[in-house]
């Protein structure tokens, strides 16, 4: 069993909101079922962001995208070509991307409403009363994937 590899995409606007998500991933990191969670935004000074943000494309299980109206409109063209790659892995079935709706935003007219998003009830975690209850529903769904994937 090998511990699977998440890329975390995101908009720097909704930075805070996946520094939460990889908080409460890091209980599957503890446990042995991650192995790395990577940060579309954590890249060294002096690194090619677009080598690097499509080499940990490449090497990643799991692709969160971190839905809002800011990550669309930085992200939110399937013919982009880090998001080309990154489903073009999904249909080949080397990653699986998973939608996270953290805002109200039109993602239905998206490339990315074929997937189920999560929360499953399509409800986005800033709606929330209690955000943490909205992230841990998505880690579960999270949790249950990477079991059947281990």
């Amino acid at each position: 069993m090998s511990a699977q590899k998440i890329f975390i995409w995101y908009s720097d606007k909704d930075e805070d909101l996946a520094e939460i998500l990889g908080t409460h991933l890091a209980t599957l990191r503890h446990y042995g079922f991650i192995d790395k969670i990577w940060y579309s935004h954590d890249i060294s000074a002096g690194t090619e962001r677009q080598q690097e943000i499509s080499n940990r494309l490449n090497d990643a299980d799991f692709i969160l995208l971190l839905i809002s109206a800011y990550f669309l409109s930085e992200f939110g063209s399937h013919s982009q070509g880090d998001m080309r790659q990154a489903f073009e892995q999904h249909k080949r079935g080397e990653a699986h991307i998973i939608p996270i709706l953290l805002r109200y935003c039109d993602y239905e007219i998206t490339d990315f409403s074929k997937l189920q998003i999560l929360p499953i009830n399509h409800k986005p975690v800033t709606a929330w009363r209690d955000r943490n209850q909205a992230f841990n529903e998505v880690v579960t769904e999270i949790y249950k994937l990477v079991r059947r994937s281990k």
